[in-house]
């Protein structure tokens, strides 16, 4: 379930809840007014890494060392494939 963030607007304390998109009947969890506003959510920054060994690197990594291998074993294939003639 996704948390949004409130303010009530007769105590004005801000609180957290947990509840699906379409939910409406948000209520204050100090006072229990009904008379609350949804505040615009914090962005949390997810960095995810991987670890390797004794090393810790970030997947964006991996994807580029992926990629530069990737280009590597295509140039070789090429290299070796060059001038061969195939027939049916």
């Amino acid at each position: 379930m996704p948390r949004y963030d409130y303010q009530c607007k007769e105590c004005n304390s801000e609180f957290e809840l947990k509840h699906s998109y379409k939910f409406t009947d948000a209520k204050c969890v100090n006072c229990g007014s009904s008379q609350v506003v949804k505040l615009l959510s914090k962005v949390s920054k997810v960095v995810k890494r991987v670890v390797t060994g004794n090393k810790t690197q970030t997947v964006g990594n991996e994807v580029n060392k992926a990629i530069v291998d990737g280009k590597e074993s295509l140039a070789k294939a090429k290299k070796e494939l060059t001038g061969k003639v195939y027939k049916k």
